[in-house]
């Protein structure tokens, strides 16, 4: 996540609402910050046998549009860069015209009440999301497949654990990985951190589901307040699994 992902955004999703669902189309054509195809992991949550995994994972970049207006959203957003919030979806990288999503505000998104048997309400993990994805941004800290690879990583964390570590607990990556150790910077650095994001999902049953992000308003400069973020996808995997990309 870098000033790349608020260009250009605000007037397509000023005022988004917390239980908002709309139409929408999303369309995924390549990794975000270079290729990530070698960037592999191996992840595992403990109380969802389909969630585990072994393949690459990053950031993607695309395009959303929406169909009407409703809560300030219109348009397309070009721009686009997402994470994913499910082990146990998948979607084809380039993923063409993928139709048919809602957007839900974070509290709202029922896959997040005790996702993984945490006991955590959806609520719960929309702050906690919100305040990863804020500090990871406004500290530019999200500067190449490497970086998005270790965000990814986090965000399944605070998805399916409670911890700030991506090598104990709930979710783990199991591998050793060279970005684990960076995940558990970004998680416990961002902890502290005193803002946070508004956070909704792009939700489509049977699909892969995505991260969408209103940016908290920051005091400097103020043409950056209330600017839109969007986030959300990575994939694992160059076959279809629990949260793979797969190459078309």
């Amino acid at each position: 996540m870098n000033t790349l992902l608020r260009r250009g955004a605000a007037a397509a999703l000023l005022g988004l609402g917390a239980s908002l669902a709309q139409a929408a189309t999303v369309n995924f054509t390549g990794w975000a910050y270079g290729d990530s195809w070698q960037n592999t992991v191996d992840v595992v949550s403990t109380n969802d046998p389909r969630a585990r995994d072994l393949g690459p994972a990053g950031a993607f970049a695309g395009s959303v549009g929406f169909v009407g207006n409703e809560g300030g959203f219109s348009g397309s957003l070009p721009g686009f860069v997402s994470y994913c919030v499910e082990l146990t979806e998948f979607f084809y990288l380039p993923s063409g015209d993928m139709t048919g999503y809602r957007v839900v505000g974070g509290a709202d998104y029922v896959e997040w009440d005790n996702a993984n048997g945490t006991g955590k309400l959806a609520a719960q993990t929309a702050a906690r999301l919100g305040q990863l994805l804020n500090y990871a941004d406004t500290q530019g800290l999200i500067r190449s497949a490497a970086d998005s690879t270790s965000l990814q990583l986090a965000i399944w964390n605070v998805v399916y654990d409670t911890d700030n570590s991506v090598t104990s607990g709930l979710f783990r990556e199991r591998s050793g990985s060279r970005y684990d150790d960076y995940a558990n910077t970004l998680l416990v650095d961002s902890a502290r951190w005193d803002r946070a994001d508004d956070v909704s999902v792009l939700t489509k049953a049977g699909s892969q589901d995505f991260v969408l992000v209103r940016a908290a308003a920051v005091p400097e400069p103020a043409s950056l307040a209330l600017v839109a973020l969007a986030l959300g996808a990575a994939g694992l995997a160059t076959r279809r699994r629990q949260c793979p990309v797969t190459a078309a």
